[in-house]
């Protein structure tokens, strides 16, 4: 009769840290595609943890195959979170500027304002609505069509190194855009 190891070899418990950071970056990165702020505030703290998991696990991977998934997940974070996403957000901002008519919403407001049509935090309230009821569905459809090519970059990147660390195979180029 044999008995099985209590405790995982080195290199399983780093497979299995590795993968774990893997699925936590890419729900992370579905959480940020999501529409409501308490989704995003999820993404944004399942990266944190990702992070301090990354941070604990660089040390221990050192000289091992996983020393390249260490390198390939922090560039992946790093690439995402320092260019992407921002670069995305500023076309996303761009876009419903230019598409949605936001001038005219201003010099509503302001006209509104100053002739003394709005008086309460109601009325202002009130043209707003009627912007968002006009526009909304176009500032999403802008919002998807900016962030879907960085998500998809970021969830490829993610399903690369989750297979490879399945398998306990290194990062061909860890310093790779693709």
């Amino acid at each position: 009769m044999s008995a099985a190891p209590d405790s995982e070899t080195g290199e399983d418990r780093q497979r299995s840290q590795f993968m774990l950071i893997y699925a936590l970056a890419a729900a992370g990165a579905v959480a940020q595609y999501a529409v409501t702020l308490e989704t995003i505030l999820l993404g944004c703290v399942l990266l944190w943890v990702c992070v301090l998991l990354l941070n604990r696990q660089k040390k221990a991977a050192q000289g091992t195959a996983f020393e390249s998934h260490a390198k390939w997940i922090t560039r992946t974070l790093y690439i995402g979170s320092v260019y992407l996403l921002p670069v995305a957000t500023v076309i996303i901002f761009y876009f419903i500027y230019k598409d949605t008519h936001l001038a005219a919403l201003q010099q509503n407001i302001v006209m509104n304002i100053t002739t003394g049509r709005i008086t309460t935090l109601a009325g202002l309230e009130r043209i707003v609505q009627n912007y968002i009821h006009q526009y909304g569905g176009t500032i999403l459809r802008i919002t998807y069509i900016c962030i879907t090519p960085p998500i998809l970059w970021w969830l490829w990147r993610c399903w690369t190194g989750f297979r490879r660390a399945a398998k306990s195979e290194p990062m061909n180029k860890p310093m790779a855009f693709l």
